[in-house]
């Protein structure tokens, strides 16, 4: 098979899997990418589902434990698409997510440009490109049964586990906040967990300049007004229908999500 062929025939079996809200235990082995390269091509096919522009990125395993949960042993980058956001106190269908889990993160939304460089952007010009500051809820899913076993590209292939998302109001005055020690309460009347940005690669700017760079380096670009997902600040929340996830985030304010 042809590496375009492979890329092509790899993204159908996912997008279509993400479609219809089905999954399969594994990948073909014809269709296993072999390298990050290989997986972020598979994955810029997602795309082409939406009608939208792309809304932007997260960042996945960017703390200790999500590394633990899964196989990955470093951070990696999926795809957010526009029709899979949900507004602030609004509801999410659980049928077809295969995880029935939610994360608090942060967001930042870019004021410009980061077109792919030979040498990796400093945290300074990324800041600099920050036009403000969003407390979010991520609400992932996967395609592959065996998530927790399989290797780093594969889950890259498969959208870094990307699906639902909310995107709080902006905080504009962000640079003079602590992000290392801003903290949050999530979780339902089941479970509740606290966290902090310090679990966030200990630092949730030091999270948003490794994707900007890690974009950089696998020739993509990320363009003024879209957003960053920078990681979860707690351990995944269960959730299951009729329940309500609630984030309560220092200075940021308040998010919900009711399941069903």
């Amino acid at each position: 098979m042809t590496h375009n062929k492979k890329i092509r025939e790899t993204s159908k079996i996912l997008t279509d899997l993400w479609l219809n809200g089905k999954t399969i235990e594994t990948l073909p082995d014809s269709s296993l990418p072999i390298t990050k390269m290989e997986a972020y091509e598979i994955q810029t096919y997602i795309e082409k589902i939406s009608d939208f522009p792309l809304f932007g990125w997260k960042a996945a395993a960017t703390r200790t434990r999500g590394k633990k949960i899964t196989n990955i042993k470093s951070p990696i980058v999926g795809r957010l698409i526009g029709e899979r956001q949900i507004v602030n106190h609004g509801s999410c269908d659980l049928k077809g997510n295969h995880m029935c889990v939610a994360e608090p993160e942060l967001a930042f939304k870019i004021s410009r440009d980061f077109v792919p460089q030979d040498t990796p952007y400093t945290i300074e010009e990324v800041l600099n490109g920050v036009e403000s500051l969003h407390p979010a809820i991520e609400i992932p899913n996967t395609r592959l049964e065996n998530f927790k076993k399989i290797e780093a590209s594969n889950i890259i292939a498969d959208n870094a586990l990307a699906h639902e998302f909310i995107i709080g109001d902006p905080y504009d005055d962000w640079r003079n906040l602590d992000l290392v020690n801003l903290s949050v309460i999530a979780g339902t009347a089941v479970l509740k967990r606290t966290g902090s940005g310090a679990n966030v690669m200990n630092d949730p700017r030091i999270a948003l300049t490794w994707v900007v760079n890690e974009l950089s380096k696998y020739s993509n670009t990320l363009k003024s007004g879209q957003l960053v997902m920078t990681g979860s600040y707690i351990d995944p929340v269960p959730v299951k229908s009729g329940e309500t996830f609630e984030a309560n985030f220092d200075h940021l304010g308040y998010m919900s999500v009711n399941f069903f």
